[in-house]
Parts: structure tokens; C-alpha cells; sequence
């Protein structure tokens, strides 16, 4: 094989660097150009699922908008859930959500990715007191506004809160300390943390980013911001500890053979060990999500003597986060993606014109291990 066709079938494997924030480039007479977003093709349910409640359930119409500025519509049932297949769109996705009962305000909720999206006067109450009362104006003009928003602020506003009501959420049986409104699966069914919306209201004017919150008894609260967030770790899958150590492993699986990149690496930040899902890598997840999202198609530029017709497809695109163990020691934090691509087409170089009709599964997957 020339040249040239040993160029273009590397091109899939690039898409990691381009992630990893490589530079650009061509050769050999190839051009790499984005094509519009229905050329790719994903192989995967990315699903978004959530309960939308006001301690009673709420039937709703909920306006996913992704990164692009595409939106998807869909209703929550009577029992206030919903589900929704999110496609190749990218996160992350801000959620706008008008009751079908007017006299129910409207409600925001947020997701980084596919998983759990929960809509709740306490998410939008955590969404107004992290990123302002223009949420609208985000929600038109989310393709520039969800490069501006930072997760770790809405974890620190949820942890003011969870702080504030501390004991009641005790009293909800959720741990305050790690508890997330957004993330976590519950029934409008008035117990648990569903009997803790019941005795609470949040009301937002959303011209001035005023609130009010009240109780059952329609006395008014405020929310004290002074409290010490200290040990407030939100969503955590388990405690950081600042005297770990940790040992960070990498391997690389290309068509079932794996590959030992990285044995062992220690890891003395606890930053850099994700206790959620959320900051496993995320920077990388937002890069990543970008390239798979906007997959080059290859073309063939001006050289006299090539020419081409080839598509690079996704076939799969998945990424998993687990934790075994409590944060002691033995703990292991492990992450997966697996990534599929299909190379197809011809190419003439040097006046021989060969098909190209290849593919791979390759995965990277993380392991940390606190070793003391």
C-alpha cells in the first residue's frame, strides 16, 4: 500500500491527538473538512432521563438544548419522568422546563453529558445563584454560553444550599454532604428527598435574579452565605483526602490486543483523581465530545495525481466511570471509551486506484488505585 492510503487510514487514530489538543496538518495530497452533523453516524443510546417535581410530580414540556444550539423537546409523564435518547448531540445541555400547569413556575435543570437531569425548585434555585438570572438568554445562545459555564460553581452553589438545609436533608435520609438535586434518581412519591420539595418553595424573578424561599408554612427564608463549605464534596462517589497517594494505569486495546501505555504513574493531587463522573478528565470529555461530534470527512486537494472519495464513519462511541471501594485504601476509580470507525471509499494515487473499505474498535481505559 502507498503512501498516500497508509496516510489516510491513520486519519481515525488522529482523532485522539486532535482531542488531546494536536495541531492540524495534511500530506500526501489530503485535506481533512467537517462535514454537516448528519454525516455522522453514532452507534450508541445516549439517553437523558430525570423526574421533574415540586414535592407533587409535574407534568412538563422540557427544551433540551445541546452545544450546537439544537434542540429536543419532550414530556415528562404524569409521574413527573422522562426519557429521551440524545443521539450524537453534544453536552453539555441546559434544560428549560415550562409546567403544563401555569400557575407552576418555570424550572431549569443542567447535564454534562448523558445520565440522570432532575428538574426541581432546587436546581433552578442552584442554576440562578451559579450562573445569574439571564438563563434565557443562555438558552438561545447556548452554543457560546456552555463554553462559559463552569460544573464546579454549580456543585459550590449546591453545597450552600445543602449546607443551609443540612439537617432537613438529613431528615430526607440523603447524606448533605455529597447529595446532588440534579443527578440523583427519585420518585415524586413524597418521601424521601420528594417529601423534602414538598415543604419548601423556591420563587424566582427572573428579570432582577431575585428569590424567595419558603417553608410549609409559608414563613420566609434566606440562605445564609457565610456558612464554612468545607467538606461538601457534591455527587462525590467518595471523600478526597489530601495525604493519598494514588497510581494512575493506562491501557490501549486496538482490535481486542491490549497495550500497557502508562503502569503504576503516582498521583499525589487529589484533584487529579475524579471522585464523580463529571471530572473524570473532563476537559478531555469536552475536547473529545467535539471531535466526535464534528468527524472529519476526507477530501483530496489540488495535487495532480491523487484523487478520492472517503468517508470516515463512527460506528460506537461509548464511556463508562466506576468506583470500587470508599476512597480508603484499595480504592479504584476506573474509566473506559470505546470508539469504533469505519474507513470507506477509493483512492487514485500515482494513477493506481485501490477501494478502502477497513474499521477498528479501539478503547482506552484509566485505572486509579489509592495505594496509601
Amino acid at each position: 500500500m502507498n503512501k498516500f492510503l497508509r496516510t489516510i487510514l491513520l486519519i481515525p487514530m488522529a482523532l485522539l491527538l486532535f482531542a488531546c489538543g494536536g495541531g492540524d496538518g495534511d500530506g500526501d495530497g489530503v485535506a481533512i473538512t467537517n462535514p454537516p452533523p448528519e454525516e455522522l453516524t453514532v452507534g450508541v443510546v445516549r439517553n437523558l432521563s430525570g423526574t421533574v417535581a415540586v414535592g407533587a410530580p409535574v407534568s412538563a414540556t422540557l427544551a433540551i438544548v445541546d452545544r450546537n444550539g439544537g434542540v429536543l423537546t419532550i414530556q415528562s409523564d404524569a409521574a413527573g419522568q422522562y426519557s429521551v435518547d440524545l443521539g450524537a448531540r453534544p453536552g453539555p445541555y441546559l434544560i428549560r422546563i415550562v409546567p403544563n400547569d401555569n400557575s407552576i413556575p418555570v424550572m431549569y435543570s443542567y447535564a454534562t453529558g448523558a445520565g440522570v437531569a432532575n428538574g426541581t425548585p432546587f436546581t433552578t434555585l442552584a442554576m440562578l445563584l451559579a450562573y445569574g438570572h439571564e438563563i434565557e438568554a443562555a438558552f438561545i445562545d447556548w452554543g457560546v454560553q456552555s463554553r462559559l459555564w463552569d460544573r464546579k460553581a454549580l456543585e459550590q452553589k449546591q453545597a450552600l444550599i445543602n449546607a443551609n438545609f443540612h439537617g432537613e436533608l438529613n431528615n430526607a435520609a440523603v447524606d448533605p454532604l455529597i447529595y446532588d438535586f440534579f443527578t440523583v434518581p427519585f420518585e415524586a412519591n413524597h418521601s424521601g428527598i420528594d417529601a423534602f420539595l414538598d415543604e419548601f418553595s423556591v420563587s424566582v424573578n427572573w428579570t432582577t435574579g431575585e428569590y424567595e424561599i419558603r417553608n410549609s408554612s409559608n414563613a420566609l427564608l434566606s440562605l445564609n452565605e457565610n456558612l464554612d463549605l468545607s467538606g461538601y464534596y457534591i455527587g462525590a462517589q467518595f471523600f478526597p483526602d489530601d495525604a493519598a497517594v494514588w497510581e494512575l494505569s493506562m491501557d490501549l486495546t486496538l482490535d481486542g490486543v491490549t497495550n500497557h501505555v502508562l503502569v503504576g504513574f503516582p498521583i499525589t493531587d487529589p484533584a487529579d483523581v475524579p471522585w464523580r463522573h463529571e471530572h473524570f478528565l473532563g476537559e478531555f470529555w469536552v475536547e473529545y465530545d467535539e471531535v466526535i461530534n464534528n468527524m472529519p470527512k476526507v477530501t483530496c486537494d489540488d495535487e495532480p495525481l491523487v484523487d478520492c472519495d472517503i468517508n470516515v464513519t463512527v460506528t460506537q462511541f461509548e464511556n463508562s466511570y466506576e468506583v470500587q471501594g470508599s476512597g480508603g485504601i484499595g480504592t479504584l476509580v476506573l474509566g473506559t471509551v470505546a470508539y469504533g470507525w469505519s474507513v470507506k471509499g477509493w483512492a487514485e494515487s500515482e494513477g493506481r486506484r485501490e477501494n478502502i473499505d477497513v474499521s477498528a474498535d479501539w478503547s482506552f481505559s484509566w485505572r486509579w488505585l489509592r495505594v496509601r
